[in-house]
């Protein structure tokens, strides 16, 4: 058994693939969908299955980045973003939020002094230079998911990898579109998981925390970026793009089959994650009181 199978499966791209074609059982599928024609699949039914459980479930993968606002500088690249959740002044020597605006919160004004337009952040007009500003939302998971083998040169640190050569699809090329994701070792000596809080798309750079316990061989080691639990969920989206292309190649019988079968797995993880839900006591996660919000203490 391979190291990668012994932490749940071989690749994301990989292992679902392979789950797909266990499930249509189609002897023509093979040729007709391949791993790389899958790709869009999996992408397009991880974005679909996450906005499925965030509409019943207080479980939303949360991701952070920052800016230093610029005078005279009023647009500011955005990650991907699914769901926007705050906007905090923190503190560069604490790295405590000192004040907030959070979205149709009643103590927030209309005019909020900043939008979200599209993939940028505009501040209007431009306000708090040279403070630095942090941005948390829950990450939209609409990249594609790759696997690589990472680079020699820059070489390879306890908390960062560059992205070379490309195993399983094309990485993305939008600012920060991996933070949030996790990036998972396939061939290391110990199988580590950490989650990527910084990506330079120019580079191909990925930073991550906590910093790993073993340093990566640069040319050597291979890891894999999925979005973050995606490993929960993988017979899910399996389910799910097999009913797609059950519908593809017009077996209308194998897709009422494969319906039932992603009803049945969806539902049970809504469960699942409903008793992380309770274990947290059911509220959000909000630790604003004490605070100040646009200069008011509430």
């Amino acid at each position: 058994m391979a190291l990668a199978d012994s932490i749940g499966f071989l690749g994301s791209l990989l292992g679902t693939s392979g789950k797909v074609r266990k499930y249509i059982h189609e002897p023509a599928y093979s040729t007709r969908f391949t791993d790389a024609n899958l790709s869009d699949y999996l992408r397009r039914a991880i974005v679909e299955t996450m906005g499925e459980l965030d509409r019943y479930n207080i479980f939303r993968p949360r991701a952070r980045v920052s800016i230093t606002v610029v005078a005279e500088q009023e647009f500011y690249a955005l990650p991907p973003i699914g769901k926007f959740l705050l906007f905090e002044k923190v503190n560069t020597t604490t790295l405590r939020p000192e004040w907030e605006v959070v979205p149709n919160h009643p103590l927030s004004p209309f005019d909020a002094r900043f939008t979200i337009e599209g993939p940028v952040l505009r501040l209007s007009p431009v306000w708090a230079v040279g403070e630095t500003m942090r941005i948390t939302y829950v990450p939209a998971f609409d990249g594609e998911v790759v696997e690589f083998t990472c680079q020699s040169s820059p070489a390879a640190t306890s908390s960062t990898v560059t992205a070379t050569t490309m195993i399983a699809g094309t990485l993305d090329v939008r600012p920060h579109a991996y933070v949030g994701w996790t990036l998972q070792s396939l061939n290391m000596t110990v199988a580590e998981v950490r989650l990527v809080t910084a990506y330079n798309a120019t580079t191909g750079l990925l930073t991550v925390s906590p910093n790993f316990g073993t340093t990566p061989t640069g040319g050597t080691s291979k890891f894999e970026l999925v979005p973050l639990h995606q490993y929960r969920f993988q017979d899910l989206l399996a389910f799910r793009i097999a009913r797609q292309i059950a519908a593809v190649i017009g077996d209308a019988t194998k897709m009422k089959t494969l319906q039932t079968e992603y009803q049945e797995s969806l539902r049970a993880l809504r469960l699942d994650l409903s008793q992380a839900d309770g274990r947290k006591g059911n509220v959000l996660p909000r630790h604003t009181r004490g605070r100040y919000l646009l200069g008011k203490r509430y």
